[in-house]
Order: structure tokens, then sequence, then C-alpha cells
């Protein structure tokens, strides 16, 4: 007898063969095919952003979005080469151009402008160039400091405290001349009652047509202050010095002597660092061109729509590069005093009397009226910001006390801690840049320290028969 095979219930064979070609898809990719993956899907959905885009009709607006945010694209330095080319590996942090020069660091390069700042000829920050020789009847005023006393964050030249300075000290002269009785006179009556009425009208001040010039940097130190005094500001002849400045002393380390072009002098020394860095830039001007990133950035993140911190490219950190350690912040306030030591010396021997006053600064709002978007600023700050901050100023205000009472009459103090106390709207944008109505009031105390020194003053009757 034969044995009959019982027929499987199921077809074994064609189901392994099934079973094996279905295993055979669910295979891994490849690597090289997950490589090739990502470029192919990011194309894909940079073709479907711009067609989404170009349906939305903003194919320009996000064309011409940089990813930043208005102050930031608008003030951020671009650090270039004499003739005006930007440095092949050295990243690009906004419009404004400072070209590296040997013995300032860096200073502004002429003949710019932008929507919201004109550089002139001379490398100042104005719309109209400067002659070196100075008018007869022309009395000048040079401002200097950092991106405070530029006035970063303004909306136009204008809207500057210099500007506005300018503006209030040529209206006075023309208000003397047309309306002479609202002021006291060059001699006094010779009665005591009217002599006493003569002086009690504000002073005049000289009759002359008033240049204020914007001669700022960005990122400036003292140490680089000093350079730019010698060089570029005292062979314009100026009457008057305006200094703005502190903060940034505060935030270079002390064994850095001055601010310099971050990173130009790796590129130069090393082949290796400039191909790498040459290299990473091209990749991420690349990246910058992609309508797929910039959306994201512009309609998600939306950075445009905030002001954020905004300072020059050596401070990178929440915390500001501020110090923890005592004697290093001590060491910085010390460099400070010593370079406003040499300024002083410098137009102490050119008759020329300097105003210096110690920027305003965020922690100041702190309990006399900070808003709700200035407090946001300070959060960023982290907790240990203002007691340090409070620290660096106290030995800030100490040093100009010292070169003060080492020039007598030569340097003024002028206190600017209580300038904003009780303000209802937003003065600052970040830890030092302030709004154009806060440039208005910073103008309207500086027009009251230049007119006590440039009053005149009147004699009295005996004197005048003399």
């Amino acid at each position: 007898m034969f044995r009959t095979r019982r027929k499987p219930l199921f077809n074994t064979r064609r189901r392994s063969v099934y079973s094996s070609s279905y295993s055979q898809k669910r295979k891994p990719l490849k690597r090289w095919q997950l490589i090739a993956s990502v470029p192919l899907a990011f194309l894909v959905l940079e073709l479907l952003t711009r067609a989404a885009v170009g349906i939305a009709g903003k194919t320009d607006e996000i064309k011409a979005y940089n990813g930043r945010s208005l102050n930031t694209a608008t003030y951020g330095l671009n650090f270039v080469d004499a003739s005006g080319r930007a440095y092949d590996g050295l990243p690009r942090f906004g419009d404004l151009r400072v070209k590296a020069t040997p013995l300032q660091g860096y200073t502004l390069f002429p003949s710019q402008e932008s929507d919201a700042w004109s550089i002139n000829d001379q490398g100042f920050r104005a719309s109209a160039s400067l002659d070196l020789a100075k008018a007869e009847n022309e009395m000048r005023i040079f401002v200097m400091g950092g991106s405070a006393a530029f006035g970063q964050g303004t909306s136009s030249n204008t809207e500057t405290f210099t500007s506005k300075l300018q503006t209030k000290l040529n209206d006075q002269v023309v208000d003397q001349q047309n309306n002479p009785n609202n002021y006291g006179p060059a001699v006094l009556p010779y009665f005591a009652d009217e002599a006493a009425k003569a002086k009690a009208k504000p002073a005049a001040i000289q009759a002359k047509q008033y240049r204020v010039v914007n001669a700022a940097v960005p990122g400036h130190v003292s140490s680089n202050q000093l350079s730019h005094l010698v060089h570029e500001v005292l062979p314009y002849k100026p009457d008057l010095i305006i200094l703005l400045n502190g903060y940034d002393d505060l935030l270079l380390p002390s064994d850095q002597e001055a601010a310099e072009v971050p990173g130009l002098a790796e590129l130069q020394d090393s082949a290796i660092a400039h191909s790498s860095a040459t290299v990473k830039q091209g990749i991420g001007n690349l990246l910058n061109r992609s309508f797929f990133l910039k959306s994201i950035r512009y309609w998600v993140l939306k950075p445009h729509e905030k002001t954020g911190i905004v300072l020059p490219p050596k401070f990178k950190s929440s915390s500001l590069n501020l110090p923890s350690e005592a004697g290093e912040l001590e060491q910085r306030a010390e460099r400070f005093e010593d370079n406003l030591n040499k300024m002083a010396a410098v137009t102490s021997g050119a008759n020329i009397p300097v105003i210096v006053a110690i920027q305003p600064e965020i922690t100041s709002r702190i309990d006399h009226g900070i808003t709700e978007d200035e407090q946001a600023v300070l959060d960023k700050l982290g907790n240990s910001y203002p007691e340090r901050i409070e620290t660096g100023y106290t030995q800030l205000r100490q040093g100009l006390d010292n070169v003060k009472n080492a020039y007598p009459g030569k340097v003024l103090p002028l206190t600017l801690t209580d300038l904003y106390y009780g303000e209802k709207e937003p003065v600052f944008l970040d830890p030092i840049h302030i709004s154009d109505a806060a440039h208005q009031k910073l103008a309207d105390k500086l027009y009251g320290a230049v007119t006590s020194r440039l009053k005149v003053e009147s004699i009295p009757f005996a004197a005048a028969q003399q």
C-alpha cells in the first residue's frame, strides 16, 4: 500500500517566497541613500516654499529678508578691507562697514549710508562732509564713544542726540539775535535792582555757528578712543569734546588693550583657519539664500519683530562678558581711568575742555518706572548682571573723579544715572541703546552742560567803563 502525501493546507513554498520578498522590501536604506535623500527633500521643500511665497506675493519681501531684526541688520558691523571688500572667512554681522586700521583697531568706512544712518567722507556719522579747515565763526563740538554715542538703534541721523544738540544750540543763537532782552546782557546795568534782574535771565552763549560732529565708533573702548582722538579728531580743531563711554571697557577682558576686528589675526596667521572659515561662510551664505529657511525665520521665529540685545560681535553671551572676579573687573575699570587720563593730558595741552559722562544703562530703570519690554531685556542678562554692573559703574565713576581732580576745570563729569527716572515709555532697546525719544532727553541734558561751558558772562557796569 502506498501512503498518499497529504497536501499542506497552505503552499509553504510560495509563502516563503512572498515572505522573502517582503523582508527584502523592508531592508533599511543604505547610508548613501540616506545622505542623498536629505538634499533631495530639502530641494523639494525649497521649490514648494518658493511656489507658496510666489502665490502669496511675498517673493521680494522674503528675498530681501536676511534673518535678523532691523536693529541688528542695520547697525551690525561688517568688517571690510581698505578697498571696502568684505574679508573672506569673517562673518558679516550687519550693514555698517568698518575697516581695520593698525592704530585704532577699526574705523567707520567713509561714504556709506542706509535708511537709518549716513557716514560722511571723513568717516563720521553725518550727511555732510567736514572740511579740515574750520570757518572763523564755527564752533566745533565732537562726540566720541562707542555704539551708544554713535546712536545705535535710532531711526535716522537726525534722531541722534548729537543732531538734536546741534539744533538746540543753533536755535538759541537765532533766538538771542531775535530776542536779546530774553538773555543776560554783555554788560550789567548800573543800578543794583536792574542788575539783579539781568542776572536772573538765562546766559547767552557765544554767537557762532555750532557744529556737533558724531565721531563715535560702535564697539570702541577707551583705548581705541584715545587713538581716534589723536589721529582723527584733533586735526579738525574741536572747541569742545563730549565723551560718552565706559560700558564697553567693562566688557573687554583686561588682557586685551583695545577692540579689534574679531578673528582677523587668526585668519591672516593660519592658511588652514582661513580656508575653514571661508568654507563655513560659503555654506552659511548658501543657506541664507534659502526661501524655506528664510520663511521659517520670518513667519515662525519672527526675529524681525524683536529688538533683542544688540552688541558688537565680540560680545556674544547673555552675561555680556562681565566677570565674576572682582579683580578682573577692577583691572578693566583701571584701563578706562588710565586711557581717560591720557586723553585729558592731550586735550588739556590743546586747551580743549572735555565733558565726560558714563553712558546710561538699563539697570538705572529698576524701581524707577521700568517697562515690561525693558524687564524682558534685563531678564535675558541673568540674575547676577545688576550687581556686577553696579560694581563696575562705581569703579568707573571713581576713576572719572580721579581724572577730574587731576585736571580741574578741564575734565567736566556729567551724571546721567537718574536721567530716565519715571519715564513711562520704554527707554532702553537693550542694555545701553536708547529710543529716539530718549535721545531727545539726553540732548537736553548735554545742552545744559555745554551752554554752561560756552556761556557769555555778563561783566559789571564799572568794569566795562575802565
